[in-house]
């Protein structure tokens, strides 16, 4: 049977400890490393932002990082056209999770599109 890990109890010891990896926090709450990776996508969705450096640990992510994340990803669009995710994370500063995470959302929103596994700017 599977245990409900609502979404609030990783956020808050992500909050609590930031910089921590998914072991330290499924180790914290009890539950398997799995059950915590797959409800981390979830979070931003849920509207609990968070975000992974390329060292795997995980940070709390303001509103105000996000938006200024946002822009620094369609400024890279603007200047190069037809990037992968992976260039677009070494030019912004953060993993290629978190820039494939704001691509989905500019994507949703029209700013972006992505042909093959290249993403240019509408």
């Amino acid at each position: 049977m599977r245990s409900a890990l609502p979404l609030a109890a990783i956020y808050g010891y992500v909050m609590e400890h930031p910089g921590c990896r998914i072991a330290q926090i499924a180790n914290a709450l009890g539950v398997p490393r799995s059950t915590v990776a797959q409800r981390l996508p979830k979070l931003d969705a849920a509207g609990l932002l968070l975000w992974e450096d390329d060292n795997r640990r995980i940070y709390p992510f303001a509103v105000a990082e996000r938006k200024q994340l946002r822009d620094r990803i369609l400024g890279v669009l603007n200047r190069h056209a037809g990037l992968k995710e992976q260039e677009i994370a070494g030019l912004v500063g953060v993993s290629r999770r978190t820039v494939n995470d704001r691509l989905r959302t500019l994507r949703a929103a029209g700013s972006a599109y992505k042909h093959g596994v290249l993403w240019f700017r509408v």
